[in-house]
């Protein structure tokens, strides 16, 4: 250790160099994270004592540039964790702004330092402003009397998810706002501040860290209780409404949920209310606080609508109406302000942890050391006025009562007290590790002494302390130093004293106390090891110049270690780029060893969003080499940002450089770049992809107001209002048979009337758009042959594919149950099919042909099932089918039969199979026997096998038929089935060859042995001929 050189500062890990946004055309200065000393007032003589072993200290964050000289007449509200400052008017207040003392409804949000980022003006028509919030991340919450819940970014941008409360006066414009209720408006009116006030208007609200909770006043219907009015008789009344929503800083905020108004305020309005909103996604619960001054209690509404209302038990009740109410920043515990009276309880409101009178607690204060110079804020302490605000002092550190004008009484949670001097209008704001104080000239943070603070300060007995002193002789080569190390290395206390230096060096914000402390855990590390920085010393560095770079002026965020760490260091350079700080946010990122990814698409986003139309060829080239530069940035965020704020471009231009399919093709599609998005999802080979993006193109050409598609769907015809075989007047057959496309054009003239030039136009823009590329194409198919069947048709004949459409048509008519829109398909095919011919296509023909005729028969079929007495089903029969029912039903000598062969022009030689099958199947073996002694187009060997088939019976009429079969060998064959053994002996004989003789024998078997037949077959077989 004797070559140990001197320890300075400079040996401290740097913050990263990083290359200046403002070289790439940011307007936003530089911003040195090199630690900056802080303004305060921080000195162990101002540290105030609360307890025997706690102490109190003050931090002057900032010097306020702002014009609030009046904070106690308005809304004060911060984000936690040092961010943003929300400052509106209260109802009825004058806003000073700029000191042109005019009056405005204006919202306005600082930074810490009391710099402006944005001024939200109140609409010109609408409710008057309610109350204002900011959320955990930084959306800052405006509520009107209308209902209207407008929701801003910092820099004042209305976001597109601002809503209206669900049965406010904004969200039903156009309906009757609601007129003078019918029992009890004065009443009411009288509670809610003297006025009328109309139906659906919010007469109370509250904002929390993620929700809100608002009190809209409505009309009921109740019967009436009047003796004389008639039964059933109702009223008017005016009541009460509780409207809790849910996630503010989520895509789709305000989960709304109505309850009524707890019975147990007896209709009246709360006399305080508080939420219960700190746990993640848990629901949102409503705190309310009787106004009955006879019975004050308090009543719990839940947001996720399970037991929803319940009334608080379990203790004795309160003892006045609670007309403060303050929830922890950790949502664990609840302070109530009742009357004069001081209770914490547990957020389950069960025994009370905490008791006090407030006029005991300034008496106390009054004669007590920590207290002077503290007068009471009434000038009596007998009559002391209520508190203006009440506060929590970290999560559980203690309550803050707040009297605007006089100062700040502080209230452990054993009783014990302390006071803070503020004689100017001031607002107070609870974090989780402190409170801030906010005058027209300071920004002041009152805190709880951390153990680690309190031994670097006081206790020099500390290892940590003790290496501090060390450190300060080595400094100055003493050679005490070395036996001061050496002391704690041999107790074994040198490490926890490095880790006591960086504890407490985090806690400081002085940079005089940071450097001291730092150095001296430099030193502890390089006595234990040899000279190497240890990681914990890296990072604790890397913090506080985190930490003082964010309380500068400029930046305005000044925040303690542990909001840091609740907050995350990510999170914080999300807040400097929703302020434009981007080359802060950017060497937080690079500091602290995080992705800067969305800080450059931040930054790339609002630069082009900003830059003037004679910019935008410079801002692209300076926009997309920045972020080519950075791996995984999407271009796509970017480009979407550029769309919507006019910058069609550059939106285009960065789109081709993002790589990520999913990310490019749907903005694409937002940006009506319909080819682009579809040759793109093809490229990408994503099947899943081009399907998406071929429906969202039929969605979106069918929607909009470039193509539509409402008329395409199927227009109902004349023929729809048939029923099941319809009546004899509405279908002529030979009419049908003449002009088979007259029911498919007249469905489709019926489906295109109407249509406008533009949705034509749609149509073939469609049809073009995908005709070129096959694969899109046969997505498409397969989407619309479900969803679409009619456009599915428009778009094959597009393509010229005549006969897949025509088949579409057939596939719909098969699916019809009614014959009226069956008899409409197949019309539109045939329609289709003429189209196709009269384009060249002569393959068609035999097609059309066939549609035709089934179009004919189903007409016929039709008809058919009309003129039969008893009830008939012909109605999808092939025609085969139809003719064999009608042979059967009235014999060969059918005139229908005949008829329908005759005119979907069956030829004779099927007509006769056809008779032969039904006079078989009839048994009618005479009339079969009559039939075959006519002159037959078929030949005779089918009447032979329709009687072997009824064998025996019908044996002998197939033997005198078998002679007339003409062709031998079949004959022969037949003769051996017949078992006519002397026939077949003579037709082999006349055959003359040894096969034939031979397949007689091995037919006839051991039959016949012995018989003439058999020795003419045995001879010829012999002949070997």
């Amino acid at each position: 250790m004797a070559d140990m050189a001197p320890i300075v500062l400079s040996g401290l890990p740097d913050a990263p160099s990083a290359e200046s946004l403002g070289e790439h055309g940011d307007d936003e200065s530089s911003l040195d994270l090199a630690p900056a000393e802080v303004v305060t007032t921080d000195d162990v003589m101002d540290w105030k004592r609360i307890t025997d072993t706690f102490y109190m200290r003050r931090w002057r964050m900032f010097d306020m540039v702002w014009k609030e000289p009046d904070l106690g007449s308005h809304i004060v509200r911060a984000a936690p964790c040092g961010g943003p400052i929300v400052v509106a008017p209260q109802r009825g207040a004058f806003s000073v702004m700029g000191g042109t003392g005019t009056r405005h409804d204006a919202v306005r949000v600082y930074n810490g330092a009391g710099m402006r980022l944005a001024v939200i003006d109140p609409p010109s028509s609408g409710g008057r402003l309610v109350t204002a919030g900011i959320t955990n991340g930084c959306r800052v919450v405006v509520v009107r009397s209308d209902g209207a819940v407008d929701l801003f970014s910092p820099l004042g941008e209305r976001l597109r998810v601002s809503f209206s409360l669900p049965g406010s006066t904004c969200a039903s414009v156009g309906a009757p706002a609601g007129g003078a209720p019918g029992s009890g408006p004065a009443d009411l009116g009288a509670l809610l501040g003297g006025g009328r006030s109309r139906a659906g208007s919010v007469v109370m609200a509250e904002v929390g860290r993620r929700g809100l909770a608002a009190l809209l006043l409505c009309e009921e219907e109740v019967p009436s209780d009047d003796p004389d009015a008639p039964d059933g008789a109702t009223v008017t009344v005016s009541a009460l409404k509780l409207v809790i929503c849910g996630d503010l800083d989520s895509d789709a905020p305000g989960q709304r949920c109505t309850h009524p108004m707890p019975c147990m305020l007896d209709g009246r309005p709360p006399a305080s209310m508080a939420l219960l909103d700190f746990e993640g996604d848990a629901p949102v619960d409503v705190i309310l606080a009787t106004s009955d001054l006879s019975s004050p209690a308090l009543v719990v509404v839940s947001e996720d609508g399970c037991d929803p209302v319940r009334a608080v038990s379990g203790f004795s009740g309160l003892p006045a109406v609670a007309d403060r109410m303050a929830v922890s920043p950790d949502g664990r515990s609840v302070a109530l302000l009742c009357g004069s009276q001081l209770r914490v309880y547990r957020s389950a409101l069960t025994e009370p942890l905490l008791v006090v009178e407030v006029a005991d607690l300034l008496a106390d204060l009054a004669g007590a050391a920590g207290g002077a110079g503290l007068s009471s804020p009434g000038g009596d302490v007998g009559r002391t006025p209520p508190p203006t605000t009440l506060a929590w002092l970290g999560d559980e550190d203690g309550i803050a009562l707040h009297w605007d004008g006089w100062g700040i009484l502080i209230v452990g949670q054993d009783g014990s007290c302390c006071g803070w001097r503020y004689a100017k209008p001031s607002a107070v704001l609870s974090e989780g590790d402190g409170l801030r104080v906010l005058t027209a000239d300071h920004h002041d943070f009152l805190a709880m002494v951390v153990e680690d603070s309190r031994w670097a300060r006081l206790d020099m007995s500390q290892p940590g302390a003790r290496l501090v002193n060390a450190a300060e002789l080595f400094d100055t080569r003493d050679a005490s130093a070395m036996e001061a190390v050496q002391s704690l290395q041999r107790a074994g206390e040198l490490s926890a004293a490095v880790d006591q230096c960086l504890a407490a060096a985090e806690e400081e914000h002085s940079r005089v106390v940071q450097q001291r402390l730092l150095a001296a855990a430099y030193f502890g590390t390089r006595a234990s090891d040899a000279g190497s920085s240890p990681a914990s010393l890296s990072a604790v560095c890397r913090r506080i110049r985190v930490l003082n770079a964010l309380r500068r002026p400029a930046v305005g965020c000044a925040m303690t270690a542990f909001q840091l760490e609740v907050l995350t260091p990510a999170a914080a350079a999300d807040r400097l780029s929703q302020q434009l700080q981007h080359d802060a946010a950017l060497r937080v990122c690079q500091c602290m060893g995080l992705p800067t990814r969305r800080v450059l698409e931040h930054w790339a986003a609002a630069k082009v969003a900003k830059c003037r139309p004679d910019e935008e060829a410079a801002t692209l080239q300076v926009v997309s080499q920045r972020l080519q530069a950075e791996p995984g940035v999407s271009f796509a965020d970017v480009a979407a940002a550029a769309h919507a704020s006019g910058r069609a471009h550059i939106a285009r231009s960065l789109l081709r450089l993002e790589p990520r399919l999913r990310r490019k093709v749907p903005l694409l599609l937002q940006m009506r770049e319909g080819a682009a998005a579809l040759d793109a999802a093809l490229r990408g080979a994503d099947l899943g992809l081009v399907s998406l993006t071929v429906a969202q193109l039929r969605e979106r050409l069918a929607v909009n107001n470039d193509v539509g598609f409402e008329g395409a769907g199927r227009a109902g015809t004349a023929l729809d209002d048939a029923d099941d075989g319809g009546d004899e007047g509405a279908v002529t057959a030979g009419g049908m048979a003449e002009d088979g496309a007259a029911a498919g054009a007249s469905g489709r003239a019926a489906d295109s009337e109407g249509s406008s030039a533009a949705e034509g136009a749609g149509k073939e823009r469609l049809f073009a758009l995908l005709s070129g590329r096959p694969q899109a194409l046969a997505m498409a198919e397969e989407q619309l042959s479900e969803d679409d069947p009619v456009m599915l048709q428009q778009l094959l004949e597009g393509a010229g594919r005549f006969r897949r459409a025509a088949q579409e048509s057939l596939r719909l008519a098969g699916r019809e149950t009614r014959f009226s829109r069956r008899l409409r398909e197949l019309g539109n095919a045939i329609a289709i099919l003429t189209r196709g011919i009269d384009g060249g296509d002569r393959s068609l023909t035999g097609l059309r042909t066939a549609v035709q005729n089934q179009m004919e028969l189903l007409s016929a079929q039709v008809k058919l099932e009309q003129s039969f007495d008893a009830p008939m089903r012909f109605v999808g029969r092939s025609l085969a089918d139809t003719l064999l029912e009608l042979l059967r039903l009235e014999g060969d000598g059918s005139d229908r039969a005949k008829a329908l062969a005759a005119r979907l022009k069956v030829p004779d030689s099927r007509f006769w199979y056809l008779r032969i099958e039904a006079l078989a199947a009839a048994r009618a073996f005479d009339e079969l026997a009559a039939l075959a002694a006519k002159r037959s187009p078929v030949g005779y060997a089918p009447f032979v096998r329709a009687f072997l088939d009824a064998r025996p019976r019908a044996m002998a009429q197939a033997k005198r038929v078998c002679p007339k079969v003409e062709d031998p060998p079949e004959r022969l064959r037949l003769q051996c089935e017949c078992e006519a053994w002397d026939d077949a002996a003579e037709t082999a004989r006349r055959i003359g060859t040894a096969a034939a003789a031979i397949e007689a024998l091995q037919a006839m078997g051991m039959r016949g042995s012995g018989t003439e037949a058999r020795a003419k077959l045995e001879a010829l077989a012999a002949s070997g001929r």
